[in-house]
């Protein structure tokens, strides 16, 4: 596989993520301007997230610090929010998403025992299966979008009361960035 359609494929992936992280944080807030400024600022938050990862992508616990600051940068520019409220569904779209390969690994393991190392040895191989999971993360992320409209309105909550939401999804992500 080529240098350019690996970087190709990794760049559709982070799309794929930041269409998943759109989706999760829309879920608890309503957009600042509209939808309209989410569209358009979707390519932009896409390219940021591309970049903050090409640039971190040696040290796993850089990488997921400087995500969340940016996707809480994200949140408060694209979303009616503040710093502390934006930090529980940045958390936990990345404890989503990491928790989501994880699992599509494991349940290839499960499945296909040791012969599931030679699912992960060729390229095009691993991105079949890191789209196939990232499809399935996006569905996920449909169904936790429509439970919390209905179910959460992220204007009730004090800051102390965000700070005590985001201890477990913060744990998750902290243990699974050491996995």
């Amino acid at each position: 596989m080529s240098a350019a359609l690996s970087y190709g494929l990794n760049t559709l992936l982070i799309f794929f993520e930041s269409a998943i992280f759109l989706i999760c944080v829309s879920a608890f807030f309503h957009p600042r301007k509209g939808r309209g400024r989410i569209i358009l600022f979707y390519p932009v938050i896409a390219a940021s997230q591309c970049l903050t990862v090409a640039v971190s992508a040696n040290v796993p616990l850089l990488k997921f610090v400087a995500l969340l600051a940016l996707m809480t940068a994200w949140s408060v520019f694209c979303f009616d929010t503040t710093i502390p409220g934006s930090l529980f569904p940045v958390i936990l779209c990345e404890a989503y998403l990491s928790l989501g390969d994880i699992a599509v690994q494991s349940l290839l393991a499960l499945l296909f025992g040791e012969a599931a190392q030679t699912i992960f040895s060729t390229p095009e191989s691993f991105y079949f299966v890191s789209f196939i999971s990232k499809i399935i993360e996006l569905f996920g992320a449909l169904i936790i979008c429509f439970w919390a409209k209905r179910h959460y309105s992220g204007d009730q909550m004090s800051t102390l009361e965000w700070s005590r939401v985001i201890i477990f999804p913060a744990s998750i992500m902290v243990v699974s960035a050491y996995l």
